[in-house]
């Protein structure tokens, strides 16, 4: 069963709402007021999108199975300042499968994020949540699937890798999905972890292609793939999402000619046949509110694919070689596992065309964020509250007008 994670619990207490991204190194001034104190964040290694991710420099590799790191206190795992455990429960119903159990804070990722930071798989042109792990069941390789209790299960793939990080800075191991620093371990000092402390890297895998929904809110202002591709095939491409990094230059994409749906009777009824073709791949302006061409000539071009993934319309993209991952929002170890995309979502009384991706079917994803050991989380737990005040008035002092009436109103609906 999935429970929320209370105050009782290991983990209690996570619940610090962080309203602001860290944007420099130093408080700025408020008015003619001179800043109480500069801001000096750590210096860190190995970040960013263009290294391996889960890649500890020093920390010794361990001979421990994934089912030895998920057995008792389990593993357990950060967003920022929110906790989760994840273990073994009993054993399942079947030889060689387990029952399992998670403890989170309800409305914050948890567990194995079943593709770097999405927010839902699609099946059947709708969103599923994967919340709920239900049973674990251990390959003959020694790695496990992981089942959900949704109807239309996932079953996802992994595979721990063990390292010893006594002695480690604590700060270098907590990583966004990106692989950047999180909040929390930007205020964080020279904490280390204690004797007997392991951290696991995850590397996740599906049997199936599967669709993820990286955004809640992103939308692409068209109802159909066709109405999509005729909206960009002129002057104003569609923009794709792209991470930060030196150097990185944002694409967008525009169609030679717009989709047509290719239909042929088998067994008397009439079926859509997959298509293929050509998108053109042009430089854009970074931080417009409108997408915008920077060259009139495109970079490339790149082969678009539109079938039916899991019951849902879908048109993947995939980028050639020649242009930087990062300019797609992908990490070059994972560019040709995850493939941008667009589908059809299905809403209540209509459809849209939404951003996905396509996770390809035995493409494996290393997960840049580190699970770890019960010894290992007590010294994060700790380390984050000894960071709690430092981190509370640097964001203080940084608070724009927004915020502030978040926070209020936050405090307000809370009394």
């Amino acid at each position: 069963m999935s429970l929320r994670i209370s105050r009782r619990h290991f983990l209690g207490g996570f619940g610090t709402l962080s309203l602001l991204t860290l944007s420099g190194c130093s408080a700025l001034p408020k008015g003619n007021q001179a800043p109480q104190e500069k801001w000096i964040f750590p210096r860190f290694s190995q970040i960013g999108s263009r290294v391996p991710p889960a890649t500890p420099l020093n920390a010794r590799p361990l001979r421990l199975s994934t089912l030895e790191a998920l057995s008792e206190d389990g593993i357990f795992f950060f967003y920022d300042d929110h906790g989760a455990q994840f273990r073994i429960r009993s054993p399942g119903p079947k030889k060689q499968t387990y029952l399992v159990e998670e403890l989170f804070e309800e409305g914050h990722p948890h567990g194995f994020s079943w593709g770097t930071g999405a927010v839902a798989v699609l099946k059947n042109g709708r969103r599923i949540q994967p919340e709920k792990p239900a049973l674990l069941r251990l390959a003959p390789d020694g790695h496990v699937i992981i089942s959900f209790r949704e109807e239309q299960t996932l079953e996802l793939h992994v595979r721990l890798e063990a390292y010893d990080i006594s002695g480690e800075t604590i700060r270098e191991y907590l990583r966004t999905s990106t692989n950047m620093p999180t909040q929390a371990a930007l205020f964080m000092g020279p904490e280390q972890f204690p004797a007997g402390s392991v951290a696991y890297a995850a590397t996740l895998w599906v049997e199936k292609d599967e669709l993820l929904a990286p955004s809640a809110k992103a939308f692409t202002g068209s109802e159909t793939l066709e109405a999509f591709s005729k909206r960009y095939m002129k002057e104003t491409p569609m923009c794709l999402r792209s991470l930060p990094g030196k150097d990185v230059r944002p694409i967008g994409i525009l169609f030679e000619k717009p989709l047509q749906a290719k239909k042929i009777r088998r067994k008397g009824r009439w079926t859509e046949v997959e298509q293929t073709g050509l998108l053109k791949v042009y430089p854009t302006k970074r931080g417009s509110i409108f997408c915008q061409k920077t060259a009139p000539h495109p970079l490339g071009t790149a082969r678009w694919h539109l079938e039916y993934v899991n019951g849902t319309r879908t048109l993947s993209v995939d980028i050639p070689d020649s242009l930087d991952a990062l300019s797609f929002g992908m990490s070059e170890a994972n560019r040709k596992h995850l493939l941008p995309g667009f589908s059809e979502e299905q809403k209540r009384r209509s459809r849209q065309v939404i951003p996905t991706y396509l996770w390809k079917k035995n493409g494996k994803i290393r997960d840049a964020q580190f699970r770890f050991n019960a010894k290992a989380a007590r010294a994060v737990h700790a380390a984050i509250l000894a960071s709690k005040p430092k981190r509370e008035r640097w964001e203080q002092e940084n608070e724009n007008e927004v915020t502030k009436r978040a926070r209020a109103l936050l405090a307000k609906n809370k009394a």
